[in-house]
């Protein structure tokens, strides 16, 4: 049963700036190259339904998850149409709702490909795509693979059909270097594909950086045509490689790529603190003066980390104001001082702790003040803050 949320602290998700997003990334593609956004992890934290929804509506090839529960969420929310590619290790107890609920496999290991060939019915049949490791050494079919993933094709008959081939960037940010590892990956999957016959199939290999790094630094580079990308982080309107690219690739992020989410909570309480005391659990911020401080009703049990204890930002009017003390479970303490003796800040008021606001507060600005990536901050928004579709 769905609750309803009383307190304002939400996150809101533009449909706008997705589109746009969207739209961008997609310009710098040729034509017929595949794109497949990724929307695992809840769509990066963003709702998965809400945005499987609005990409489908832009007419994506389809839409990249990491689990088999994550496809079916999606076709459960609606979206019913475009094609949903699982990348993750998939159990063979889970074959059953893949058929159902009409997703497409992408198998990474042998074993995974051989229990799929024999878990079938001879009547059924099922659409793969075949995922190979050039070079990251996590999830892919090696080379030493080909010969009996061959048998096993051809053993298949006609039930399992592989319509796509991909494999996964380690080091994006240096495509278009004569010798660098993403050169060595993109000959090895075109080897790969070419030693199995697997011509007229999709092909997909460039991640966020990949495909805006080809753009800038690769243009004229032809074995990096034809590939198909799988946007993730910007889709959403981050960059934290964007300091490994060239000034055009920067200036093109930029002034092109805007954040989908802003994370709002509301001030719940102004309380006013006399010069020398704590605030918060230990007591590990001392008033320098007598002034005001604000509860702002968004913790750690929300996603905000509580290493931005005494070293985090907000936004309130626009101005940043920091955070002070230990970041509790659900409330965050503010220094309110510049606004000592001024009547326009009231209880009520919201609290941006990144997003939108003119790019003043990023989600990446905030990541790197506790030394992670802007993933994990997006991904780490709980389910009790409410995702609130605007625009």
């Amino acid at each position: 049963m769905k609750v309803d949320s009383f307190r304002k602290s939400r996150s809101e998700i533009s449909r706008s700036r997705l589109v746009n997003n969207l739209r961008a990334l997609k310009s710098l593609q040729d034509p017929g190259e595949v794109i497949c956004p990724m929307v695992k992890c809840n769509a990066y934290g963003h709702d998965a339904v809400l945005c499987g929804k609005w990409l489908e509506a832009e007419g994506v090839d389809a839409l990249g998850v990491a689990l088999v529960e994550e496809g079916i969420e999606l076709r459960q929310g609606g979206v019913d149409d475009c094609e949903i590619l699982v990348f993750g290790v998939m159990p063979p107890t889970a074959l059953a709702a893949v058929q159902t609920y009409r997703l497409t496999p992408v198998v990474s290991s042998l074993s995974e490909l051989s229990e799929l060939a024999k878990s079938l019915s001879p009547a059924a049949a099922l659409k793969i795509h075949l995922k190979f490791d050039t070079g990251m050494n996590r999830l892919g079919l090696k080379r030493d693979d080909l010969g009996q993933v061959k048998r096993v094709l051809a053993d298949s008959g006609q039930r399992l059909v592989v319509t796509g081939v991909c494999s996964h960037l380690a080091c994006a940010e240096d495509l278009g270097q004569p010798n660098g590892m993403s050169d060595e990956q993109v000959h090895r999957l075109s080897e790969f594909q070419s030693e199995l016959g697997l011509g007229g199939v999709q092909r997909h290999l460039l991640n966020s950086t990949g495909l805006v790094g080809r753009k800038f630094l690769a243009t004229s580079r032809p074995e990096w045509r034809g590939w198909g990308a799988r946007p993730g982080i910007a889709l959403y309107g981050c960059f934290d490689d964007f300091d490994l690219l060239n000034e055009p690739a920067q200036k093109w992020v930029k002034q092109t790529l805007q954040p989908v989410m802003s994370v709002l909570a509301e001030l719940v309480m102004i309380k006013r603190v006399e010069a020398g005391e704590r605030v918060s659990y230990g007591g590990t911020w001392r008033a320098p003066a007598t002034g005001l401080i604000g509860i702002a009703a968004l913790g750690y049990g929300d996603g905000y980390p509580r290493l931005l204890s005494n070293r985090g930002t907000a936004l309130i009017q626009n101005q940043r104001v920091p955070v002070i003390g230990r970041v509790c479970m659900d409330y965050t303490i503010l220094d309110l001082s510049r606004w000592n003796g001024d009547q326009t800040l009231r209880e009520g008021d919201l609290v941006n702790f990144w997003g939108d606001s003119g790019g003043r507060l990023g989600a990446v600005e905030v990541a790197q003040q506790v030394g992670t990536i802007s993933y994990e901050i997006l991904t780490g928004i709980s389910r009790r803050i409410p995702r609130v579709a605007v625009d």
